[in-house]
């Protein structure tokens, strides 16, 4: 009866090795699965945050292209308008004192 139950012994433990074994196999197969996949996600999500901050890259370098062009339209603008100004003066002394002098040619000398 011992060798019956040496045998026995034997044999169940060999197979809660085997199962042990095939246990912690399969932890380290869905380990591996899981950090793939965490490694997979992190490079998706990296690969949308360099995305997004090259988008908002494009969309300062287009601000600021068309705040210089408001910038030099602005300058430009306010040139004109002080040469008008200018000329609107020059024009406005001119004729006032033109009618001055035609006021004074046409009044009656005694």
């Amino acid at each position: 009866m011992t060798a019956n139950q040496d045998t026995y012994v034997n044999q169940m433990t060999e197979i809660h090795q085997r199962y042990a074994q095939d246990q912690i196999s399969a932890v380290k197969a869905g380990s591996e699965q899981a950090a793939g996949g965490a490694t997979r996600g992190t490079s998706i999500t990296t690969g949308g945050i360099n995305r997004g901050a090259s988008l908002e890259m494009r969309a300062n370098q287009a601000v600021l292209e068309g705040s210089i062009t408001a910038a030099g339209q602005m300058r430009d603008a306010s040139l004109h308008a002080a040469k008008l100004h200018m000329a609107s003066t020059i024009v406005h002394q001119i004729s006032r004192d033109a009618a001055r002098r035609i006021e004074q040619g046409l009044t009656l000398r005694y």
